[in-house]
């Protein structure tokens, strides 16, 4: 099996006990390759309830048995898989139960110190770091080899050591090795015949503090000077694969900590780290049919996937196993982005990407659901036609400015939906960077809209600014639909043309009070409708009677009935009437 598989055997008659329950022998053992070798090696504990990997791992090799959850979350999700730290230990951790994940954890290790099973660790996972490559791209190691003196540095006057220039970039061996001129060279210390270090540095080395130099890119004496590297450090956000946060992020880590150590930056506010804050983009996982016998990964040709719901390998007529897997030519797993842009449209493509999963967790590509998308786009593009023909029908009433003062009950309502989803928006864009959720505030704020549109209570003028704000919103998204509405808008008010991205960011205003409140309205105990009344009734409570015998909902549950007593509480949307 290679080593990415998640393919399993399970020891026979073979089970384990759990150390804080050692008479109950009741954990299965696995022999399998796909544990990642910095995790660890031997024997590791899985966990199906709490983590992906050994999630899928157990759905594949033991799909009919129940996964144990011992943690939960918050808030739960229904069907989702909880892989937090902050959650709660349930029923199932006994004692421990109730516990929040920091607390029963130390709990538990307090408990089994006391046992003499384990002990409190930090764990550290330093290595060496070999920086020369051999190979021509690079910067030169500063070094000469002399048979006298041994290995002397370049002296800082004759640094940096430059590339060669040539074309004798052989297909085999080290180029600069064979470049005489570049090797032969003196001694700096003894002045006899010696030759260069003929290795260049990792590439990390330059790419792990190059974003110093971008705060002084022009200073032609210093690698950047101390003033403009603490004026502009650390850097705000970094965003890479988690790739990037083990090497490149640890590299960068030692070498800004060692320019600040040397007195080159003042380390900034974070005691010399580089980076504020980073995110880390999660993988794309693609779906993946494997032989259910040898786990083998089927190629296309291989499948018979006919029938949807029940995939077969067509070598042995047997049901696929189905998994979601790090796409890989190796699996035959992979999707062709150019491809689903064809068909879709690079608007759809990119918001269907971005609504499939947050940004920092895996996303299993699953291309049919981007029908969703494309049926709001479209509603994006026919509310926008509608309005358009709103704007000459009404010729031109439609673009008067919205007098803020003087809105209806439902215009204020609208209003401030408006101001809330640019709020949520905005947040995602410039704070959380939970980009999936504001295509869910997208959907939300074009169906507000759409459903505005389509009362009698809510002006025109109103609902066109609302929807020139959901396009300015939209443009970073989805720029072509969003650049397309905009022009035909600007047509049909007779406006010349400017790109939507010429446009300032909606800002949220703010949440404006309607002068009614909407009262809910009790009968002996039991709230039978809503009365939609000024704030003047808690002052003078005898109109509440007249008021509301006037609406349909008033003369069919209270009109000729005795009254006992009417109570409006100060402060309460209630109204309550006792009868006889």
């Amino acid at each position: 099996m290679t080593q990415d598989s998640k393919i399993g055997y399970k020891m026979k008659d073979f089970v384990l006990s759990n150390p804080l329950n050692p008479t109950r022998f009741d954990i299965p053992v696995f022999v399998a390759p796909y544990v990642i070798s910095d995790y660890g090696s031997g024997c590791v504990m899985g966990c199906p309830g709490h983590d992906e990997r050994d999630h899928e791992f157990w759905s594949l090799n033991a799909p009919k048995e129940e996964i144990k959850v011992v943690v939960s979350p918050k808030v739960s999700i229904e069907g989702a898989l909880f892989t937090g730290k902050d959650g709660f230990l349930n029923d199932s951790c006994g004692r421990f139960s109730g516990l929040s994940s920091a607390e029963g954890g130390k709990k538990i290790v307090d408990e089994l110190l006391a046992n003499g099973y384990g002990k409190h660790a930090v764990e550290w996972r330093i290595r060496d770091w070999l920086i020369s490559r051999q190979r021509f791209w690079g910067a030169p190691i500063p070094m000469v080899h002399c048979k006298s003196c041994g290995i002397v540095p370049v002296p800082d006057a004759d640094l940096p050591v430059l590339l060669p220039k040539t074309n004798n970039l052989s297909s085999s061996g080290n180029p600069l090795a064979l470049d005489k001129e570049f090797v032969h060279t003196k001694c700096p210390s003894c002045g006899g015949g010696a030759h260069r270090d003929t290795d260049t540095m990792d590439t990390f080395m330059d790419s792990s503090w190059y974003f110093f130099r971008y705060t002084d890119p022009k200073n032609q004496k210093e690698i950047f000077s101390y003033d403009a590297a603490s004026a502009l450090m650390p850097v705000d956000i970094y965003i890479g694969g988690v790739e990037h946060a083990i090497l490149h992020l640890l590299y960068a880590r030692f070498i800004s900590k060692f320019l600040a150590s040397q007195g080159l930056w003042s380390g900034g506010d974070l005691s010399g780290e580089p980076i504020r804050r980073l995110i880390t983009q999660g993988m794309v996982h693609g779906k993946t049919y494997n032989d259910a016998d040898t786990g083998r990964f089927l190629k296309p040709e291989e499948r018979d996937i006919n029938d949807p719901s029940n995939p077969k390998s067509i070598l042995t007529g047997k049901p696929a196993v189905i998994t979601y897997e790090k796409m890989s030519k190796s699996k035959y797993n992979g999707s062709d982005p150019g491809e689903c842009i064809s068909k879709h449209g690079a608007d759809a493509t990119r918001a269907h990407i971005i609504f499939q999963a947050p940004v920092s967790d895996v996303l299993s590509w699953d291309e049919s659901k981007i029908v969703g998308i494309e049926r709001w786009l479209a509603k994006v593009i026919a509310l926008g036609d509608s309005l358009c023909a709103e704007i000459i029908t009404s010729k031109g009433e439609i673009l008067t400015p919205i007098n803020k003062k003087h809105l209806t009950t439902e215009e204020l309502d609208l209003w401030n939906s408006i101001q809330s989803q640019i709020t949520l928006i905005t947040n995602s864009m410039e704070d959380v960077y939970s980009m999936n959720t504001s295509i869910s505030n997208y959907m939300i704020l074009t169906n507000t809209i759409i459903t505005a549109q389509k009362s009698r209570n809510i002006s025109g003028n109103i609902v066109l600014e609302s929807y020139e704000r959901l396009i300015k919103l939209m443009a970073p998204v989805t720029p072509s639909t969003a650049e397309e509405c905009w022009e035909k808008i600007l047509k049909s008010s007779g406006k010349e043309w400017t790109s939507v991205f010429t446009q300032s960011w909606p800002r949220a205003e703010k949440m404006r009070e309607s002068a009614d409140v909407k009262f809910n309205v009790f009968v002996n105990g039991k709230m039978k409708f809503v009365f939609s009344g000024t704030k003047e009734l808690y002052e003078d409570q005898s109109k509440v009677f007249d008021l509301i015998c006037a609406t349909e909902e008033g003369r069919k549950f209270i009109l000729g009935r005795a009254i006992k007593k009417v109570i409006v509480p100060p402060g309460r949307a209630v109204i309550s009437f006792v009868l006889g």
